[in-house]
């Protein structure tokens, strides 16, 4: 899969972007980690590593149907991803329990409050769109995690 990937952003490019309020992401070695554009993914955004470099994908139509402060959540969510080394893990061959997505989410409801951009309006935005989430085989389902998002922004 991260080869198909890897094959169509050659052929569609990347266009790097900044994301405003989120535009500052390192990952578990402190490398910077670029936010780039693709219509190559066939979900809003993805963590992964391009050319040995963290990179966060996004879908700009997918990622234009949310609201902008759900696109914050869902970047601080993937920079968390990096942050907290599952990218890394996953990238050379491990595997991650289901839990991590939670620890992603966790950790972007507290990015977005540290940097003042979360309110109630805000998390009950970020809330419906964690609930409209179905499980799988590495995400838990959205309720779950939308009552979780609760905990972590106490």
């Amino acid at each position: 899969m991260r080869f198909f990937i890897g094959l169509a952003i050659l052929f569609t490019g990347l266009q790097s972007i900044a994301y405003p309020g989120i535009d500052q992401c390192w990952d578990i070695n402190n490398k910077p980690v670029s936010i780039q554009q693709t219509v190559a993914l066939g979900q809003a955004a993805e963590s992964n590593i391009i050319n040995g470099l963290p990179t966060i994908l996004l879908h700009p139509q997918m990622m234009g149907q949310y609201p902008h402060d759900v696109q914050q959540f869902i970047v601080a969510h993937e920079c968390a991803h990096h942050r907290q080394g599952h990218v890394v893990r996953v990238h050379f061959g491990g595997s991650l329990p289901i839990t991590s997505e939670f620890d992603a989410d966790c950790m972007a409801i507290k990015t977005l409050k540290d940097l003042g951009l979360l309110n109630a309006f805000v998390l009950r935005n970020i809330q419906t769109f964690l609930s409209s989430l179905h499980a799988d085989a590495t995400h838990p389902g959205g309720t779950h995690r939308a009552q979780y998002a609760q905990q972590c922004a106490q």
